[in-house]
């Protein structure tokens, strides 16, 4: 499924997950425990891949891992320079990430409090007003952080950074409107206003004459684009359906033409090709661009584009910092995925993973493409691969479906119990190790136990919200019980609860062939 988000929280998104390693049962005629032993399956595991761009941080992958990572450099750059307030805007910023708003608050508090000091000794410090603005908006402070940002465009007529700060604070403003929001008084280019109208326009007058400011900063391209896109998604009306700029409308291609403007300004910037390449395909095809788009199917401008951008990122993946070069090829391999280069994408986020173990979106997208694809074989040694880089409770579980699809179901059984030997309270997981056992079971007696899994798992269930987790879960659970009480004698009660859940799940296959199976 592909999706794009619309601007929330000030980013825009293309996400979509990617259903893998799914036993599918397959109809059957047979009755009685063997038939029924082989219908149990183990829960699917989506692969995730999501990936976008975001104001503040640019290109964004997801990587679980990041922010912890971000926090210790951050830490470790501030051993050498304690009072570097972009450092501890820097580490502010990724602790709000890992969930420590205690940290990040009184992070943010003392970057406030050194850039006020640095713009007190000097009022016309573009940079630090820049930053200012920022940390004062991260730390909540909006409406401050606007009320700093105008007075430094008044005060600092050439100051280009903080002309880019406030058309980003007022691009939030709009994306994200709260109620009874006001524009402060004073502003220097035009009238203060409090509609999106006026906000997008105002935002719009400041990053044109941000870019006549810097033509050769690449920061002010991609703010310009940011701001571009995000009027051309809202003036098409898709804001609320989640769908993109679609057949190429003239202000989503301008936005494409500032962010190839800023990856040629920073051809050494890995994620300013990505960005590019990623809006050129959302702004042409729309969110088919997350179902993937064959590169000969778009116009030939694009093609172009694109084409430069794999030629750049392939000459970055050259450099002799293994990290760098392992990034570069990520965002190639994610924009060859996007454009259907199956074989190129898979090549090309191997070498990716070689290079960098820790390449979290590399290594999904490797599974996704593995899953589609008809090498089990290959599926489960990649699997293999993943766990011994980051033996994680997902990843065991991952290595578990891949060997229940080839058959390895002893193996499978190991690998889930490992997952829920690291993560107990999962219920998923829980549920993968009661499946393997019901497929592996011989007599009621090799049972033992698992009555008392299931029980822990509608006990987890019953104090889940009822999100889309939940009802994926709960339709697993009903039928795997179902399975379970006709293995151990119970038929009647299974026959029972089977029928009761068809009445309100009647297309429910899986059931049906449960039902085949208790002989009813």
């Amino acid at each position: 499924m592909g999706r794009l988000f619309g601007a929330l929280g000030s980013a825009l998104w293309l996400g979509f997950g990617m259903t893998g390693l799914t036993l599918v049962a397959v109809p059957r005629s047979a009755s009685g425990p063997d038939a029924l032993r082989q219908l149990a399956r183990c829960p699917r595991v989506d692969l995730q891949v999501t990936f976008g761009f975001n104001a503040a941080r640019g290109f964004v992958i997801n990587d679980p891992e990041r922010p912890a990572a971000e926090v210790t450099a951050a830490r470790g750059a501030l051993q050498l320079s304690p009072e570097d307030p972009k450092e501890w805007l820097h580490l502010g910023t990724w602790l709000a990430e890992t969930g420590d708003t205690n940290g990040a608050t009184a992070a943010l508090d003392h970057a406030v409090g050194l850039l006020r000091t640095r713009i007190d000794r000097n009022p016309m410090d573009d940079d630090a007003q820049a930053s200012l603005g920022e940390a004062l908006s991260q730390s909540g402070q909006s409406a401050e952080a606007e009320r700093v940002l105008r007075s430094a465009v008044e005060t600092n007529p050439t100051g280009w950074r903080s002309r880019v700060g406030l058309g980003q604070t007022l691009d939030t403003k709009w994306l994200n409107p709260q109620p009874g929001a006001t524009t402060p008084a004073g502003v220097a280019e035009g009238s203060a206003g409090s509609s999106k109208g006026e906000w997008q326009s105002e935002a719009s007058r400041l990053l044109d004459r941000a870019v006549e400011l810097a033509p050769r900063e690449p920061l002010v391209f991609r703010a310009r684009g940011f701001h571009r896109f995000a009027v051309a998604q809202d003036t098409a009306g898709d804001r609320a359906t989640g769908a993109g700029p679609v057949n190429g409308s003239a202000a989503a291609l301008a936005a494409c033409g500032d962010y190839w403007q800023a990856a040629t300004l920073a051809r050494t910037n890995v994620l300013s090709w990505g960005v590019a390449g990623f809006t050129e395909l959302v702004a042409r095809v729309g969110t088919a661009a997350g179902e993937g788009t064959d590169l000969a199917g778009l116009p030939a401008e694009s093609q172009q584009h694109l084409v430069a951008a794999f030629q750049a990122l392939e000459g970055l993946a050259a450099t002799e910092d293994t990290r760098s070069a392992a990034a570069a090829l990520e965002v190639r391999g994610i924009l060859q995925f996007l454009t259907r280069g199956r074989a190129g994408a898979l090549a090309t986020l191997r070498r990716a993973v070689a290079l960098d173990p820790g390449r979290y979106q590399a290594w999904e997208i490797l599974l996704a493409l593995m899953v589609t694809g008809e090498d089990r074989d290959g599926l489960r040694e990649l699997c293999r691969e993943r766990v011994r880089v980051r033996p994680a409770a997902r990843n065991h579980l991952l290595l578990a479906k891949a060997c229940e699809r080839t058959g390895r179901l002893t193996e499978a059984l190991e690998e889930a119990r490992e997952a829920a030997r690291l993560s107990p309270q999962n219920p998923q997981v829980q549920m993968t190790v009661v499946s393997l056992r019901l497929r592996t079971s011989t007599d009621p007696e090799s049972m033992d136990g698992i009555s008392t899994r299931l029980q822990e798992i509608a006990t987890h269930l019953d104090r889940m919200p009822k999100t889309p987790e939940w009802f994926t879960l709960a339709q697993h659970f009903v039928p795997t019980v179902c399975i379970y009480q006709g293995l151990i004698g119970n038929t009647e009660e299974a026959r029972r609860m089977v029928g009761e859940w068809m009445k309100t799940n009647s297309s429910d296959t899986w059931a049906r062939e449960i039902q085949s199976a208790l002989g009813q």
